[in-house]
């Protein structure tokens, strides 16, 4: 997973790129990404919380939240894709 935020023009503003995973063949490997834009992106504190639009459009859209850990790590977390949704780490690149 990759997020991206910039405040370019005075409001956060980001993309979020998800890596399509398979287990066929016994070990876990990205078969694809998923771009999505932000929706409705806003910072709480240290709680950064959006929402994705799915493929299909006709379900309800993926609501997110990043948790900040430290100035170069998150957590981030699909908070309605199921009781299998993965919390993820995310670490800043430079």
């Amino acid at each position: 997973m990759t997020l991206t935020l910039a405040e370019d023009s005075g409001e956060l503003a980001g993309t979020v790129v998800l890596n399509i995973i398979s287990r066929e063949g016994g070990q876990p490997h990205v078969i694809g990404l998923e771009p999505h834009v932000l929706v409705r992106p806003h910072v709480e504190n240290n709680k950064l919380s959006f929402e994705l639009r799915r493929i299909d459009k006709s379900s309800e859209p993926m609501n997110f939240t990043v948790v900040r850990s430290s100035d170069d790590k998150a957590r981030i977390h699909c908070l309605n894709c199921g009781v299998e949704a993965p919390i993820v780490d995310l670490v800043k690149a430079h």
